[in-house]
């Protein structure tokens, strides 16, 4: 006997040829509160069954202004409107820089770090903070901050959590960033001064009051700044160890500052740690990723732009010397930032932003198809967005800070960017969420040029001491704030609201079960449909054509699981799509 589900029309009628895939949504509150370097993190997950995915950021990056944080979910493409929340008392100051969902599907948390200044207008002093949000309603449901800081003894300092990480089999918290002994001009980790260390913070879940925190420190050089960072960290999937990278400063480096990475077991006790070195331009490691046989890769930018991936062993060893990366657009050369990578066991997709004559910015991607050849990297890359770049040093601050986000889903790209319309409007800043599955439309989407370049790496032994830190309870509560959306690329049509389960085609949707739909199809002639059925994230799962000539029952068979379906019904010349849910 088949098991029934009940059907969910959930308001979403679209008179469209195709999906949309770029949305744009505001975070403009106030005239003063505009947005400049970096924008939302994305995440997937699930929320009752349902695939979904999790924006998260600031209404502004200015620190000034901003005291309010603010989450959302989206489904498909609709983006709800979710909750802000404004950090008390009104003199603090917070911003957000990475975002976590809790990997099981009965567990119904996610987690956020970055900086928070318990008292900004009379002390600019920040410390990483582990916010704990319910992602059913994007709402926080605390926020602490960690008095982790460096040196102890001098005010106006900066800690910033930029990665967090939750491995469930440990039930630990681990976020990873940078202690800077001065302040952080706007957020503009470009214009570091003085001395900086990076660290890796572990925090018990169940009782977060306090936390331990692996430092690693640079050579002790007559140079400024004395650069040290932790940017990003990966959990191997026995949740045994974490692979790290960052930048640190090495008197046996040729300019000094080179990419490091490394690796701790699941106490903070370190394994390795080392520098790699390489060409003449000083490159950062920004993302690591475990790829096969317990190696892993690491993607990096430098200050000349270019961006580079390189294979390393699981005990330290290069596997794949580096190879870089340099992009073009009709002949000319654009600088490019990489931020986040993708390994999907063969293939390697990483997203960033690029630029053009210094005055607008694009989101893109480029694929490297074989990971065990890092030359395989395809001979064009992709862009989905263009907008003007806002006040500020853009280019130079995303070699830290990340105005982009991305993550991967059946084969398919998310991308959360900046977008910006200086134009004296209302609407100023927020957003941009693309979805690529599908982006091929001439006036979304162009391509540009790759070139790739070989180099050999050397590589320094660093070293590391134990911290540890208390927490301080921060309060909030929710503040109203924009909530609207628009839909572009390739598509500008709106969606209209419908009561029923009726297309205007002549179908009804009568029922779904786990092997299919059964619809009645009523016309007065005998009528071609062409019938495409997608998930939420736009891949196609199933196509069928069907002929009917006045009432029919049809049933049109495909695998059913418990997640949100868009069904589109097409007779040649018009295109309408419903969306559906088989909830078991």
């Amino acid at each position: 006997m088949k098991k029934k589900t009940t059907l969910f029309l959930l308001l979403s009628m679209f008179t469209v040829s195709t999906f949309a895939q770029l949305l744009e949504r505001s975070t403009f509150n106030v005239p003063s509160s505009y947005k400049k370097h970096y924008s939302h993190n994305i995440e997937g997950g699930t929320v009752d069954g349902i695939q979904k995915e999790f924006v998260v950021g600031n209404w502004t990056d200015f620190l000034t202004t901003n005291n309010t944080l603010s989450g959302q979910s989206v489904t498909g493409n609709i983006i709800g409107p979710g909750v802000n929340e404004q950090v008390i008392p009104v003199n603090s100051r917070v911003a957000l820089t990475d975002f976590a969902v809790f990997p099981s599907k009965e567990n119904q948390y996610a987690i956020g770090t970055g900086i928070y200044y318990p008292n900004a207008p009379t002390e600019l002093s920040g410390y990483p903070f582990l916010g704990i949000y319910d992602r059913k309603t994007m709402g926080l449901l605390q926020l602490y901050y960690y008095n982790l800081s460096y040196p102890m003894d001098k005010v106006d300092k900066n800690s910033v959590g930029l990665r967090i990480k939750y491995s469930e089999k440990n039930n630990s918290v681990y976020i990873s960033g940078i202690l800077c002994e001065n302040i952080l001009p706007q957020m503009n980790m470009n214009e570091l001064v003085g001395k900086s260390q990076g660290f890796i913070l572990k925090i018990d879940f169940s009782n977060p009051s306090a936390g331990q925190a692996l430092v690693f420190g640079t050579d002790d050089l007559p140079i400024i700044p004395l650069l040290c960072a932790v940017t990003d960290m990966e959990i191997d999937i026995t949740e045994q160890e974490i692979i790290f990278t960052g930048i640190n400063t090495k008197q046996s480096t040729p300019g000094y500052y080179s990419p490091f990475a490394g690796k701790i077991d699941m106490n903070l006790n370190l394994q390795w740690s080392k520098t790699f070195s390489f060409g003449s331009d000083r490159f950062s490691g920004v993302d690591v990723e475990y790829s096969n046989n317990n190696n892993f890769l690491m993607l990096m930018n430098s200050d000349n732009y270019d961006f580079a991936v390189m294979e390393i062993s699981g005990n330290g060893l290069v596997l794949q010397q580096p190879i870089k990366y340099q992009f073009s657009y009709g002949g000319d050369k654009w600088p490019a930032r990489s931020h986040i990578m993708h390994f999907n066991k063969t293939n390697i997709y990483i997203t960033g932003n690029l630029f053009e004559a210094e005055r607008t910015q694009y989101l893109y991607s480029y694929e490297i198809t074989d990971a065990t050849n890092l030359l395989s990297g395809n001979l064009n890359y992709k862009i989905y967005s263009s907008y003007p770049i806002p006040t500020g040093k853009q280019q130079e601050v995303t070699n830290y800070w990340a105005p982009e986000n991305s993550i991967l889903f059946d084969g398919y790209l998310s991308i959360v960017g900046i977008y910006n319309n200086l134009d004296q409007t209302s609407d100023k800043f927020g957003y941009c969420l693309i979805h690529t599955a599908g982006y091929s439309e001439e006036e979304c989407l162009m391509q540009g040029s790759v070139a790739k370049l070989s180099d050999i790496s050397s590589s320094t032994n660093c070293i590391a001491h134990l911290d540890s830190c208390r927490n301080v309870l921060v309060n909030f509560s929710p503040v109203p704030g924009p909530a609207t959306f628009n839909q572009l690329c390739p598509s500008h049509g709106k969606s209209m609201e419908v009561g029923s389960n009726d297309v205007d085609l002549g179908w009804r949707i009568n029922s779904i079960d786990e092997t299919g739909i059964m619809v009645t199809i009523n016309t007065k002639e005998e009528t071609s449909y062409l019938v495409n059925i997608y998930t939420t994230s736009g891949q196609r799962i199933h196509s069928e054509k069907i002929k009917a000539n006045e009432q029919k029952a049809v049933r049109v068979n495909f695998p059913v699981k418990n997640q949100l379906y868009l069904i589109s019904v097409s007779d040649g010349t018009k295109t309408e799509t419903i969306k559906v849910s088989g909830v078991r």
